[in-house]
């Protein structure tokens, strides 16, 4: 009787595995991704901007976004436009990290580093 004990829980997680993905699956077209930096990668991101403080800011206080850093939340779409005002990460930090998922970005805007969805302008995390 003992023998067909694990064959019984195989054949029950075969059928209920299918029945657990189907409920966690987004919607048809959708794909939901928890985007956030990493502990590494925030630690990474500090270290960087510690030893270079002035590749965060634009020279002269001409940052687009410091404007507009109340607008700069977690979980909030960026104004239409916005965006554009963004800089890219410096090349050798960017290098550091490790790959963003398809469809996001790390960029600087308003003298914080973001982690934005690109496609939908939602702030997914915020340094």
């Amino acid at each position: 009787m003992r023998s067909s004990l694990p064959i019984f829980a195989v054949a029950l997680l075969a059928v209920v595995s299918p029945m657990l993905g189907v409920a966690d699956a987004p919607p048809p077209g959708q794909t939901v991704i928890n985007a956030v930096f990493s502990d590494a990668e925030r630690e990474t991101i500090r270290q960087y901007f510690l030893k270079h403080p002035d590749k965060l800011q634009i020279p002269g206080n001409l940052d687009a976004g410091a404007s507009m850093t109340g607008e700069i939340e977690r979980g909030r779409q960026l104004p239409p436009g916005v965006l554009q005002r963004a800089r890219s990460l410096p090349q050798e930090l960017e290098h550091a990290l490790p790959p963003t998922p398809r469809g996001y970005e790390r960029v600087i805007l308003g003298g914080k580093v973001l982690l934005v969805d690109m496609g939908a302008q939602v702030v997914h995390d915020v340094i």
